[in-house]
């Protein structure tokens, strides 16, 4: 209904110029109307171009974001796996080193107690020849 207004009032203004000014003001005030409109409709272009515009590079953003997830994850997870494989690996050199004070320690008590059964046969040895002698010397 409007559209149809406007073009009745452009047919008058252009066809019926010479019957007076009443007419050339009512086309200078639908020109003015339809420039202003025509001005917001630009400016509600440009706005809606500057929204996609922004969402676009938001978007640029989230699939860079995106694109990086796997290797950071690839990352993170290799360097948990490297930490885990430290700590095992002084947690097995601590236990490998008290495997050896272990075996250290037992390899002293066994000589130890070698050594300590040895003399005492030794002087049981010396005792049990200290009395035969005695007694060959109690029979002659």
């Amino acid at each position: 209904m409007q559209v149809r207004f406007l073009q009745d009032a452009l047919e008058q203004a252009f066809f019926d110029i010479n019957k007076g000014d009443n007419k050339m003001e009512t086309m200078y005030f639908v020109l003015g109307m339809l420039s202003i409109v025509a001005a917001a409709f630009v400016a509600i272009v440009i706005w809606g171009l500057l929204k996609i515009k922004n969402q676009q590079r938001s978007i640029e953003i989230l699939q860079q974001r995106l694109d990086e997830m796997p290797r950071q994850f690839y990352d993170e997870t290799r360097n948990i796996t490297q930490t885990f494989d430290r700590r095992f690996d002084d947690v097995w050199g601590n236990f490998s080193n008290v495997e050896r004070a272990f075996h250290e320690c037992d390899k002293s008590i066994l000589e130890i107690s070698k050594s300590y059964t040895d003399s005492r046969i030794d002087k049981l040895i010396d005792t049990y020849f200290d009395m035969v002698g005695a007694k060959k010397q109690i029979i002659k």
